[in-house]
């Protein structure tokens, strides 16, 4: 493995780290505290807005860390 893809795979450890970091913060008490009111969107209680919305976004953002950014195809060899 060379110096470039190791450095590649800690940056993508570090952000997946962060990212569950972040998750945990959007899905504690404090942040899940100001949504959990009797607010009403619609019809939709807003906790359930929240947590679909911060879900959707994590779910993006881990797609996003994890996806192939060179673009071309993994060059190792089938088995």
């Amino acid at each position: 493995m060379n110096n470039r893809s190791s450095r590649t795979q800690n940056d993508r450890k570090g952000r997946l780290i962060s990212l569950f970091l972040i998750g945990l913060l959007f899905f504690n008490f404090p942040m899940l505290g100001i949504f959990g009111k009797e607010d009403k969107w619609g019809s939709i209680p807003g906790l359930f807005i929240y947590i679909a919305v911060v879900w959707i976004g994590l779910v993006l953002a881990v797609y996003w860390v994890m996806r192939d950014i060179s673009g071309r195809p993994d060059k190792t060899p089938p088995p």
